[in-house]
């Protein structure tokens, strides 16, 4: 009896530890079968302080799924790490391969996509598109595709491969472009076409092109211009345009010349597409790109990060900020700077419905403490929420935006952190497994018990004492079995890392898969880049595994350069690579820089560089693996799919999966081969044509006139107010969802005017005499500046009295 009670004890030991290990194991189960050994390289802690993360999207890999003459399809598989994104963007860029070796490529185009998208934390995405590289187009270009937010801030990018296009080679070539400012005495001779030179509202600048025209015929062109708010995704500017003349060029004539930018009027960045158009209004050129910066204080919303998407009443949410202050706040700017005053900071989360998810918070802030994070209570459960924020001084608004994010299906089942299908798949199993283990095991346990009892009644002893030890080690098989059944690893992540400052920051992106195979070819690519509107020039190199990977010259924002980072040599593991990014700056080839005394305007030394070096971290996992996709479905655009062994080109097809927007569409299929030394993951998508609809039909007459001073915007130097409404609008082919969209009433024009205390006084009639109104007679007496609306009659200031006068 003493020994059924002992066996017993074990048995229950053991089914204790099985289950409790297996339930652990739901926090987090890998694909991997092998548990793979990690190699940490030292990194100096006080470096490892200047590194923030500003996002961590991933592109995994892209295709030219397909290619008809110029019309090509593109697939790409996205993903994001630890953090939620939202507003996500995907962009095409074509260049033109580099004369010398080493040379960034000319960009011929750059055609960005409407389709606005999120990712949860861990998600991975499948989409497909179609480009049409310009018909004129012949020989050999390089596809990049750009991952970035309505911001303009670059996430992530992916070197799609290179293409042959055959057009008739019939066009206007543009290069080599850069700015002037029209009448600037004791200036620089140009400014970099993507530098952001920064002018006054009454400057002009001038666009500096070499253009060849590749017609067999005479052309007559005159430039075409298309400004928008910070970069190609922003909302569309209203500009004043100037006069150019009209330019003529003999058939094969190369020649440089230059137009007259259009002006705008309020502070920010802006990105001007250029190209030209023949006296048929037909566009013959490829696009330029051109940045600049209208100086005044402005402020952006760059970028929000939460810690997943959906949230529970009582949760903490993690919320990560990205701002910048005055786009014309960096070193050497022409016109000295515009520092920021206080700045009142709000944001806002809701769900949906409308729902409140925490208490908005407001304060105070200082732009140029650009990265914070929030810790904010939930109050009510929280779906599909969309964050809000806004940047308001002391004249009115400067930066308002939304961030979408979409809720995953398991989120909205049950309303707790984000964990992939893969992954609840993968747990339905372990419970599986574990509950049958458990009843093997009390099945055992039976059957002790029945033995020991025959035992009573005359079995013999040793036998039965043989049984129990076999017994005891089949537990310890099954116990130390379960224990590495259930052994995981964490898969690599990939990011942008910044070296912070509101100033000045270098960045360096890395697209870092989740898997490598050992023995393959195995690189990354790199993005060198600075972020913000930072005009700063770096130049450096960066070292990891003992050796010089990058040298990099001549970064400033909107210039960049792409390099790729080789490790074919680490073998199968888990490897920690440290990054040194070794970047230095100083005033050389700057404004002011004198040659003769190697001095600025200020008399700083320019012989000396400034350190602005930091360094980073990432993790690559290289694993024995032999299971592949067949190529002829793995990153292909497809109108249907079914699951086989076909889809494999080596290994058996397991996991099909067919994907869904929110909408019930189709959007792509994903699936695994695998065999005895790992598995591959595959995925195709399935092509869809958005076709967007809005709500246009307005009554503006019902609209009222808008009665808040954020409301005011410059027009021909005049504050004035539109009408404005939000409408809703649609996909028809329900591709995807669009948000809700601001229609202004420019057919009508303005309903009301903006002023300031103290500015003559205008003709109404408010039911009272003009007189001791604001303004009357020199009086100023306002504190704050005055709308007046003159549909309504009605004039307004945030003072409620004008000399003890109700307004």
């Amino acid at each position: 009896m003493k020994k059924v009670k002992m066996t017993a004890r074990l048995i229950l030991i053991a089914v204790f530890a099985l289950t409790i290990s297996g339930y652990n194991a739901f926090a987090q189960v890998e694909s991997d079968n092998v548990a793979q050994p990690i190699a940490e390289t030292e990194v100096d802690p006080s470096q490892l302080e200047e590194m923030i993360l500003v996002s961590d999207v991933n592109f995994h890999e892209a295709f030219i799924a397909n290619q008809e003459g110029n019309d090509l399809t593109i697939t790409f598989s996205i993903g994001s790490g630890e953090t939620a994104e939202s507003n996500i963007h995907y962009s095409v860029e074509l260049l033109k391969p580099a004369e010398n070796e080493g040379e960034q490529g000319e960009v011929i185009e750059r055609k960005t996509y409407e389709e606005n998208f999120s990712l949860s934390a861990g998600e991975v995405s499948h989409k497909g598109f179609q480009y049409q590289a310009p018909k004129y187009l012949k020989g050999k270009y390089s596809v990049v595709v750009y991952a970035e937010n309505n911001s303009g801030m670059i996430l992530s990018f992916i070197e799609v491969g290179d293409v042959e296009l055959d057009g008739d080679g019939q066009f206007m070539e543009m290069r080599d472009c850069y700015l002037t400012v029209e009448g600037e005495v004791g200036g620089r001779e140009g400014y970099f076409a993507k530098e952001g030179v920064d002018i006054k509202q009454e400057e002009v600048l001038i666009a500096n092109c070499e253009v060849t025209n590749h017609f067999s015929n005479k052309q007559t062109v005159t430039p075409v211009f298309k400004t928008t708010l910070r970069s190609l995704l922003g909302e569309p500017v209203q500009d004043s345009a100037l006069p150019n003349d009209s330019v003529v060029f003999e058939p094969g004539e190369k020649k440089t010349v230059g137009f007259r930018l259009p002006q705008t009027s309020v502070p920010q960045a802006y990105e001007v597409a250029m190209n030209l158009k023949n006296s048929e209004d037909e566009i013959v050129s490829n696009d330029t790109y051109l940045h600049y910066i209208l100086v005044g204080e402005s402020a952006t919303i760059q970028n929000v990060r939460l810690d997943k998407t959906a949230y529970q009443r009582g949760d903490i949410a993690q919320l990560s900020v990205f701002l910048t202050g005055s786009a014309d706040d960096f070193d050497v700017s022409r016109i000295g700077g515009t520092e920021n005053t206080p700045i009142q900071f709000k944001i806002e989360m809701f769900g949906e419905g409308g729902v409140s998810c925490i208490q908005p918070v407001e304060k105070e802030i200082n732009v140029r403490e650009s990265f914070f994070n929030l810790s904010e209570p939930v109050i009510a459960n929280c779906l599909d929420p969309q964050v809000k924020i806004s940047l308001v001084n002391e004249d009115g608004l400067l930066d308002e935006k939304e961030f979408s994010f979409t809720s995953t299906e398991d989120e909205r089942y049950n309303l707790v952190s984000y964990q992939d299908s893969t992954k609840n798949k993968t747990k339905r199993v372990v419970l599986a497994v574990v509950t049958l283990l458990v009843i093997i095991l009390l099945i055992l346990l039976v059957l002790i018990m029945m033995n020991n009892k025959k035992r009573r009644v005359g079995t013999d002893t040793e036998g039965g004492d043989s049984n129990s030890s076999r017994l005891n080690s089949l537990l310890m098989f099954f116990l130390l079995g379960g224990a590495f059944f259930f052994f995981s690893a964490e898969d690599a992540s990939a990011a942008k890392y910044c070296r912070p400052g509101a100033s000045n920051s270098l960045c360096v992106t890395l697209n870092v898969k989740p898997k490598y195979c050992a023995g393959e070819a195995n690189s990354v690519n790199m993005l060198i880049d600075a972020a913000g509107c930072h005009n700063y020039y770096f130049w450096g190199n960066i070292t990891a595994l003992g050796a010089n990977i990058s040298n990099f010259s001549g970064i400033t924002h909107g210039t960049s350069t792409n390099q790729k980072f080789d490790f074919s040599s680490l073998p199968a593991g888990r490897h920690t690579v440290s990054f040194k990014v070794n970047a230095y700056s100083n005033c050389k080839n700057m404004a002011g820089y004198n040659s003769r005394t190697k001095k600025n305007m200020f008399g700083d030394d320019c012989t000396k560089d400034k350190d602005m070096g930091f360094t980073f971290t990432e993790t690559f996992n290289i694993v024995n693996c032999k299971a592949s996709c067949n190529s002829n479905y793995h990153g292909k655009s497809l109108s249907d799919l079914s699951s086989g062994n076909h889809l494999c080109s080596e290994g058996s097809v397991s996991g099909f999966t067919v994907n869904r927007n929110s909408l019930g569409t189709i959007t792509s299929w994903s699936w695994r081969c695998s065999n005895e030394y790992g598995e591959a993951s595959c995925w195709a998508t399935k092509p869809c044509t958005p076709k967007k609809v809005c709500n246009e039909n307005i009554d503006w007459s019902k609209i009222p006139c808008p009665t808040d001073n954020a409301s005011c915007e410059a027009l021909n130097n005049k504050k004035v107010l539109f009408k404005k409404v939000k409408v809703s609008c649609w996909d028809e082919n329900k591709c995807q969802t669009f948000p809700d969209e601001f229609r202004k009433d420019t057919e009508n024009g303005p309903c009301g005017e903006c002023g300031e205390c103290g500015t003559p006084n205008l003709t109404f009639n408010c039911g009272v005499s003009n007189s001791p109104l604001c303004g009357a007679g020199g009086n100023d007496c306002c504190s704050s500046g005055w709308m007046y609306r003159p549909n309504e009659n009605l004039m307004s200031r945030i003072a409620p009295v004008v000399d003890n006068v109700n307004v």
